[in-house]
């Protein structure tokens, strides 16, 4: 609708881009697609600036399909929404300038395909990890970018019933403003979790979820009847992220156990988006609204520890990781003169923990599981069940059951009660936790944690509780 010197203003806009250190991330790929659309309409373009963006992503590359995102960045989200998404959007619109790039990005996005269905429930649901997860939808938005470049990494049907499952389950939740408008936060309206870089528009990332409607009706994606996933293994190592990914419940309940990446310093909340213990797909995991006090820090699925029983402090930024094919380890130290061996394996649907704590000062330690939605607590309908006995704390609630047993060390068990607004599925949560104080020296705390979405699955399996292996054991004083 422009005229021809509107036009022209536009493209010397756009082509501006060429001229203007972008950072050293995903963003080099809005460079690549700049000047592959003003080719595109025969406007000045810099094929020479695009190939060499291009060249600085492909050095992100580590390998099975996974990237980081940017120099000492992630792997998260990004990857499949931004590297492999615009990957594949180039793969299809310069095959014919650059047949061998275009082909690495195709093949790259099968073999990730592979390795990030692991992330997905069989309720569509996605695992909530990492920043930038007011983009919603967009975690589904590679099935499609798949099916745009004719990736057919797996069956057609496959990808549909994924593509199609995830808008489901986010169509269930509460994510729109009065007016129509998508909210910032994930499942519900929170600005406490979001990003320094978040503007009322962030959330409309999630349209790149529906780049298949550029399909026409005949393609096999659109044609294919939809299919459940595929049965996947019960345990998964994903070294790019340092996770074990644990699916049990016949694929509804997926849980990551992670050694820890690095969310770097800038990011908010990097700690909690990166490096606690473990993260669902049906339990979601917090962050604070304060260091001070549990309440508030809402520590769920980490070791917090403390030296004046008040202010917490996390596994933020791990010296060292280690991902098994049974267990995950990580060295870190949340404070001075503080350092902590942590290793996480998973036991059925339970996952054990055990950490060794080096210390040179008294500290108050608070371990936890996963934060539940007590929605339902209220006096009038009382659905919530909360027990303590000895070192094991629980919950149920509508929503589902969580608990933490202690397995070693002099601990006691507890029901935190989280502010509100610190979970990213639940505005109001219970956290089983395990708190003790200990003295300067070497301590070693073991302990076993549950979460199960079906509550009656969680009765039943609260009542076994799993043992440290004996190689893990041999390691106790």
């Amino acid at each position: 609708p422009l005229d021809p010197a509107e036009k022209m203003a536009l493209a010397k806009w756009l082509h501006s881009i060429n001229e203007v250190d972008i950072v050293e991330n995903n963003w080099l790929f809005f460079r690549v697609l700049v000047n592959l659309g003003l080719a595109q309409v025969d406007a000045p373009h810099d094929f020479t600036a695009m190939h060499a963006a291009l060249d600085r992503l492909e050095s992100y590359y580590l390998g099975n399909g996974w990237y980081h995102d940017g120099p000492g960045r992630p792997s998260d989200y990004y990857i499949p929404f931004a590297f492999h998404f615009y990957g594949l959007i180039y793969a299809r619109l310069a095959a014919a300038i650059d047949p061998q790039r275009s082909e690495r990005f195709r093949q790259r996005s099968g073999e990730f395909a592979h390795d990030f269905i692991h992330w997905f429930a069989a309720d569509g649901s996605a695992l909530a990890y990492g920043r930038s997860l007011t983009y919603r939808f967009a975690q589904g938005g590679f099935w499609g970018a798949l099916a745009y470049a004719d990736v057919d990494a797996l069956p057609w049907g496959v990808v549909k019933g994924l593509t199609m499952r995830h808008l489901r389950w986010w169509a269930q939740q509460p994510i729109f403003s009065g007016d129509g408008l998508l909210t910032i936060g994930y499942t519900y309206p929170n600005l406490n979790m979001s990003e320094q870089y978040n503007s009322p528009g962030s959330p409309y990332w999630a349209m790149k979820y529906f780049l298949p409607l550029a399909l026409e009706e005949s393609h096999p994606f659109w044609q294919a009847e939809e299919e459940e996933l595929p049965e996947l293994p019960a345990l998964h190592k994903q070294s790019p992220t340092s996770m074990l990914l644990q699916r049990h419940d016949e694929g509804r309940h997926v849980i990551a156990l992670c050694a820890g990446q690095k969310g770097e310093g800038w990011m908010r909340h990097g700690g909690e988006k990166y490096a606690k213990f473990a993260y669902s797909t049906a339990f979601g995991f917090s962050v604070p609204l304060s260091q001070r006090q549990l309440e508030r820090a809402a520590a769920d699925s980490m070791l917090a520890l403390g030296d004046d029983g008040e202010h917490y402090r996390v596994r933020e930024m791990p010296l060292e990781t280690r991902v098994e094919e049974t267990y995950v380890w990580s060295r870190w130290s949340p404070m001075p003169d503080v350092e902590v061996e942590t290793w996480i394996l998973p036991a059925g649907a339970w996952h054990l923990r055990l950490h060794r704590l080096t210390t040179q000062r008294t500290l108050w330690s608070a371990e936890a599981g996963f934060a539940l939605d007590r929605t339902g607590d209220d006096p009038l309908r009382e659905s919530g069940i909360e027990e303590i006995t000895g070192g094991r704390a629980s919950a149920q609630y509508p929503s589902g059951g969580t608990g933490i047993a202690n397995l070693f060390g002099e601990r006691t068990a507890s029901i935190l009660r989280a502010d509100p607004n610190t979970n990213l599925l639940a505005q109001r949560t219970v956290i089983p936790q395990l708190t003790a104080q200990h003295a300067a020296g070497e301590h070693w705390l073991a302990c076993a944690v549950l979460a199960e979405p079906n509550t009656a699955a969680f009765a039943v399996g609260w009542q076994t509780v799993p043992t440290l292996p004996e190689w893990l054991a041999k390691m106790l004083p």
